[in-house]
């Protein structure tokens, strides 16, 4: 038994050794500091709306970012989707279930629609835009 962790233990060192430099050890033709970042300023259009002191939810869609305020404010409630590509906003359909209600409240995106999830649980279709509600157990 000594001989085999003997054996063991020599057998490590050697394989150890060989690999002080790495067999796949590549050494970078540049540093962190040669790394030169291009910054460019972007100008996006004011948000249309005004949301006040209240809190907005967002949610991106492809190259879409959906923004809701809540409809329990003493603002008018609003729905955006604000285009990346055309730098543009546009109106969607608002739904009174967006609120600033429930604990933890989002609005989370699957892509081809969002969700709203607080005391009550609501759907958007992107494609459709229309809202409809779902059923979630309580």
């Amino acid at each position: 038994m000594k001989k085999y962790i003997l054996l063991l233990f020599l057998a490590s060192i050697v394989a150890c050794s060989e690999d002080d430099k790495g067999p796949g050890v590549k050494s970078l033709d540049a540093n962190v500091n040669d790394i030169i970042i291009d910054l460019q300023q972007m100008t996006t259009p004011t948000v249309p709306e005004d949301s006040g002191p209240y809190d907005v939810w967002m949610a991106m869609a492809g190259d879409n970012i959906y923004y809701a305020n809540p409809s329990n404010t003493n603002l008018p409630q609003f729905m955006l989707a604000y285009d990346m590509s055309a730098n543009t906003f546009s109106d969607k359909l608002p739904h009174a279930q967006v609120c600033a209600c429930g604990y933890g409240s989002r609005l989370i995106s699957t892509g081809t629609e969002l969700y709203y999830i607080a005391n009550d649980a609501v759907k958007y279709s992107i494609a459709d835009d229309e809202w409809s509600d779902i059923n979630y157990p309580v």
